[in-house]
């Protein structure tokens, strides 16, 4: 019975022993990404070392920072180690760093003075991801310590619009159906996340004799965008022109263009001239 139980205590002392080495840090937290183009944080930090018999560092990311669920990971090279000996890219493999003249040292401490950029980009999905950065302490002897930081960041939803149109011209006469047309006319929209475009034609009394319709044309990108097929009527409440997902996903695009027209079904009402009138577009994340 006591040789039973020398081998168990035995075993919780070795235990105890191989995992001394490794030391937990303060989280870094590079807080939160809008990220329609590339856009790139920066934390500066000290990495507290034994001693400075450290010769050189081995650091590398334990795995890509990824959403709790793991769902969901940020790929590729990211994050960058800025010091004063160099730059370093720091991915899943490690990384070599030499500490020669690059330490900083007091009475009490030995610490590597260092500047952590990460980078998201506009595919990123919106969510708080989390990984470790692992840095191991190299002596001549092998391992000296095995410091592990936790990085934690957010990458926030964002919508984009654009347009190139100044003036929509009702010039075009379609004698098939009877009726006076626009020049078609784009907007483009761009998101990570589910979104809705809405539109609104302003009063304009002139207009409203001509029966003015905003009329949704085919779309080629329709994996991205359901389209209301109803057409939108003058002076009408802002209404739903077309959805879609996130268009800079893998197979995305960034721009996804939503093409229009207008028309006067009862063109033969409106004085002749020429008639300004307005209309609006607005974008916004669909996340019901």
């Amino acid at each position: 019975m006591k040789g039973k139980l020398t081998l168990v205590m035995l075993g919780i002392l070795i235990l105890f022993a191989s995992t001394a080495g490794a030391v937990g840090r303060p989280a870094i937290n590079f807080g939160t990404y809008i990220a329609p183009e590339q856009v790139s944080k920066t934390v500066a930090t000290l990495v507290p070392l034994v001693d400075s018999r450290v010769e050189y560092l081995e650091v590398w990311l334990e795995s890509n920072l990824a959403t709790t669920d793991k769902r969901i990971t940020l790929e590729g090279q990211r994050l960058k180690l800025e010091l004063p000996g160099g730059v370093y890219l720091v991915d899943l493999d490690p990384v070599t760093i030499p500490t020669d003249q690059q330490l900083l040292t007091d009475d009490n401490t030995t610490a590597l003075p260092m500047l952590i950029n990460y980078t998201v980009f506009p595919n990123d999905l919106p969510g708080i991801y989390r990984g470790v950065l692992v840095v191991r302490e190299m002596g001549a002897e092998g391992l000296i310590q095995e410091n592990r930081t936790p990085l934690q960041l957010e990458v926030d939803y964002w919508v984009n619009i654009k347009t190139n149109m100044e003036n929509i011209l009702l010039g075009g006469f379609s004698s098939k159906d009877g009726i006076l047309v626009s020049n078609p006319g784009e907007v483009w929209v761009a998101s990570n996340v589910p979104w809705k475009l809405t539109v609104k034609l302003f009063e304009a009394d002139e207009l409203s004799k001509g029966n003015l319709e905003l009329i949704i044309l085919s779309s080629e990108d329709s994996e991205f965008i359901k389209t209301n097929q109803e057409a939108v009527k003058l002076g009408q409440a802002s209404k739903t022109l077309a959805e879609g997902n996130s268009t800079v996903g893998p197979s995305g695009k960034y721009w996804v263009p939503v093409s229009f027209m207008l028309q006067l079904t009862d063109y033969h009402q409106v004085s002749a001239g020429i008639i300004p009138f307005s209309m609006g577009f607005s974008v916004e994340p669909n996340l019901d």
